[in-house]
């Protein structure tokens, strides 16, 4: 019987004789389908009936629908894995007795479905995503519903044989098709784009049908197939998957500024049809590795900047991914070895750095009315491009080769430099491109020999000079997000983050020597890409560093969204730290070597915040005769904000420490041993000098919520602003944050002798003047003796200037008592 021809018109004409010549001939259905699909291409109105008597031959039966419930009925087409998907805001159970990670949840269904009696659940809302009830990997067994339950027998093996020979070859008919339509271009081909969405549609709609259509359609998407006759292009077997994604993809190609451009013929539409079906394929543990090594991390790479920065239409493909593939445990050794963490580290601090801007500009930014006039600034928040536009824009050369996949860049010369994907961006879909600020000038360590003790290190991030622009969109509105969020999905992976932290204690090591074996090699690789990790992840977390400055002296309208920004991305870029601290090894000399590092992060800065305030009193004394003591006018010389996530990183490592290390810090003399330890490590001989610029920033935070309470910020107008600061400083979402400021003082107190912490603290409050400091040694005294010392004590006289008796007192302060006044007039401290 020769092969039934699809005739024109009609197109059906022979549907029953070539069903009834199938089931004897299953073999003539790919050679019968796709030959007359390509001789007589369906029109847009005839391409559902065509797809239905797909179905129909998959079956062998006109009417397909029933033929497929008996199937079911029968437990031919059983599906283990639920796979029901949410659209956000819909509700779903979270157990944390069963779940696998945080991102795991289950339909209302299914959970009702199974035994939860005395677990640890939830009904909650969700963003998104589906059901994983059945999928061992995310759920654990005990917790599936009685219709989800494990099964090791091939579902494929007991459908019946005509029906399992006819899907795999009309599935592979049809992926045919589909490719070919993209291959040949749909861009400017309407028909041809509604065909393609058809197909898509219906393969879709065809993983419904149980765990054996699934797998088979996954085994004809990925497996290797030789090239078409007459492709002399062609260089080896590819799978459909292959050849759809590089179209997906497109080809790169250099513009005209240097930058990558990606060249794609696939309508956005179709893009994410195709990427709706591979997102329902994740359930398949088979298709979830081959696409995440593959496919998805070449996307991620080339793609993800610019889809975060310009918020652009196939988002989606990130955020709806991402969380299946980030957080599956199935996965790690794929994450580690592609260089995941790394490669999404380089992408937030290349897409954050973005938004830094100099602090002198942004100043004068922030200082000016916003009253609409034609002057001033507008009061709707720039564009990306124009944020950038006012700084210096460091790009890449044309010609220059792009970085290798997963590798991670380690300038021996610069300690801020980062592998960027360069602004990639697709033709089809022209933008504007965020311009990446010139790279700010190392600042120097807390001591010059620091960097011979630690070969290759480099503070500090950022430098005081640069802060991140709350009024950029890219930290105004949080475009970041993503990028963050696919961090703490990666954090949630103990085994990268402990990865990450030992590759600081190889660092301090002595390296391999030259020459070494080809394990010895890898070895050091590995600790040189952790340290980077770590490297990245430090730098990441200072990018907030003293954001959003508040000084006396600034006049603008109040504007909550502002500061409120400031504190949300400090609280974002953040939320990977509690993880890391949760598997914070018990391992002194490994936490050593990490509040090291962190320590010389920290005293780069400091050191050139010291230099900024000494180059402003400096300056100020050239423009000023005369000096006050106002309080108003010393604290316009410097802003003080309430970001300080460097010091806050130091003191959680530090509370850490304590907490699980207590026994063996003691062993060493306590916190000032081991810090005494760490300094000298540094290379920094008088660690007191670090305590007393460490203690500043937190202090002085405390010292403006005083001056807010003694109405010194009325004047500037800005008491409101202020004040809404401090209470979201002292609220619940950030107390954390408050308590670690107070344990970093707590240490700096301990460190230092308790006259210097007196004397600091009464000269930020600045009310030394109020106190004097008596000369004579410090003597331990019962209670009746320091009632007798206190009266003896006097008070300043109201003509002697308060910086005389600051700088008096502090140059007695290491071997002289302190005694208080008892007059107290209405200062800051109140």
């Amino acid at each position: 019987m020769d092969v039934p021809k699809i005739g024109e018109p009609p197109l059906f004409m022979e549907k029953a004789a070539a069903l009834a010549h199938f089931l004897t001939r299953p073999d003539d259905i790919e050679k019968y389908l796709f030959e007359n699909w390509n001789e007589f291409p369906p029109s847009p109105n005839d391409v559902d009936d065509l797809l239905h008597f797909c179905l129909c031959i998959i079956v062998g039966k006109e009417e397909p629908e029933e033929e497929i419930e008996k199937l079911k009925a029968a437990g031919m087409l059983k599906s283990s894995i639920c796979g029901k998907m949410w659209n956000a805001g819909e509700t779903a159970y979270k157990c944390r007795t069963c779940e696998m990670d945080d991102s795991c949840a289950l339909c209302v269904d299914c959970f009702h479905a199974g035994d939860h009696t005395g677990h640890d659940y939830s009904l909650q809302k969700i963003g998104g995503g589906f059901c994983d009830c059945g999928d061992p990997y995310s759920w654990k067994p005990g917790g599936f519903c009685s219709r989800h339950q494990p099964t090791d027998v091939d579902p494929v093996a007991i459908l019946p044989p005509y029906v399992a020979k006819a899907a795999r070859l009309v599935v592979r008919t049809v992926l045919k098709r589909l490719t070919v339509i993209i291959e040949e271009g749909v861009e400017q081909d309407d028909d041809r784009d509604e065909e393609a969405s058809a197909i898509t549609a219906w393969l879709d709609d065809l993983l419904y049908h149980g765990d054996a259509i699934r797998k088979l359609i996954v085994e004809e998407l990925i497996a290797p197939r030789p090239p078409p006759p007459g492709d002399a292009a062609a260089v080896g077997p590819r799978s459909f998957l292959d050849r759809l994604f590089e179209e997906q993809l497109g080809t790169r190609e250099d513009g005209d500024d240097g930058d990558p451009i990606y060249l794609s013929t696939v309508p956005p539409e179709l893009t994410n049809d195709i990427c709706q079906l591979y997102f329902h394929l994740l359930v398949v543990p088979s298709f979830k590795r081959v696409f995440l090594k593959n496919y998805f991390l070449r996307f991620y790479q080339s793609h993800v900047a610019e889809h975060v920065m310009f918020q652009t239409e196939d988002m989606s493909m990130f955020t709806d991914f991402t969380v299946q593939l980030f957080t599956s445990p199935q996965l790690v050794d794929v994450l580690e070895e592609e260089n995941v963490l790394g490669m999404v580290l380089e992408r937030a601090v290349h897409v954050i750095s973005s938004s830094l801007v100099d602090r002198a500009k942004l100043s004068k930014r922030k200082n000016r009315k916003t009253t609409g006039d034609a002057s001033g600034p507008s009061s709707e928040p720039p564009t990306p491009a124009l944020a950038a536009s006012t700084e210096p824009v460091t790009t890449e050369r044309p010609g220059t080769p792009p970085p290798a996949e997963g590798s991670t860049t380690s300038d021996s010369t610069s300690p801020d430099t980062i592998m960027t994907p360069g602004g990639s961006r697709t033709r089809r879909r022209r933008r504007p491109r965020v311009a990446t600020p010139a790279k700010p000038p190392a600042a120097p360590l807390a001591s010059t020999s620091a960097t011979t003790a630690i070969p290759g290190v480099r503070p500090a991030y950022p430098v005081f000079e640069q802060v991140l622009d709350h009024r950029n969109p890219i930290v105004g509105q949080r475009v970041y997000l993503p990028l963050t969020l696919d961090l703490q999905y990666l954090t949630t992976h103990p085994t990268l983050v402990t990865q990450m932290l030992t590759g600081v204690m190889g660092r301090l090591s002595a390296p391999s020597p030259a020459g070494g074996t080809t394990k010895e090699k890898e070895k050091e690789k590995n600790k040189e890409r952790s340290f980077e990790w770590f490297r990245l992840w430090v730098r990441l977390l200072s990018l907030p560093q003293a954001m959003y400055p508040n000084t006396l002296e600034q006049k603008g309208r109040f504007n909550p969204e502002h500061w409120i920004a400031a504190f949300l991305t400090e609280l974002d870029l953040a939320s990977t730290l509690p993880p890391v601290l949760d598997v914070l090894p018990a391992d002194l000399p490994l936490i050593s070597g990490l509040v090291c590092k962190i320590a010389i992060y920290l005293g780069g800065w400091l050191n050139s915040w010291k230099a900024d305030k000494i180059n402003n009193n400096n300056n100020n004394n050239n423009n000023n005769n005369t000096t006050t003591s106002n309080v108003k006018e010393k604290e316009s010389v410097e802003a003080v904000s309430f970001h300080l996530p460097l010091h806050r990183l130091l003191s959680a490592f530090l509370h850490q420490t304590l907490r699980i290390m207590d026994p063996r810090v003691a062993s060493v003399g306590g916190m000032e041993g081991m810090l005494g330890n760490v300094f000298e490590i540094m290379g920094v001989t008088n660690f007191k000098d670090y305590a007393t610029q460490a203690l500043h920033h937190p202090l002085q935070i405390h010292v403006m919520q005083g001056q807010v309470r003694a109405g010194l910020w009325r004047a500037g107008g800005e008491e409101e602003e202020i004040w809404g600061q401090s209470v979201m400083y002292r609220s619940v979402h950030f107390q954390k944050y408050f308590d670690w400021d107070m344990f970093l003082m707590q240490v700096c107190a301990v460190l230092l002798s308790p006259n210097q912490f007196l004397l600091q603290c009464l000269q930020q409050f600045n009310i030394s003047g109020w106190f004097t400091l008596l000369p004579g040694p410090v003597v331990a005294a019962t209670p009746a003796k320091a009632s007798s010392s206190s009266s003896s004590s006097t008070t300043p006289s109201s003509s002697t200037p308060a910086s005389a008796t600051s700088s008096s007192s502090s140059s007695t302060a290491p071997t002289t008592a302190a005694t208080t006044t008892s007059t107290t007039p209405k200062t800051s401290a109140e």
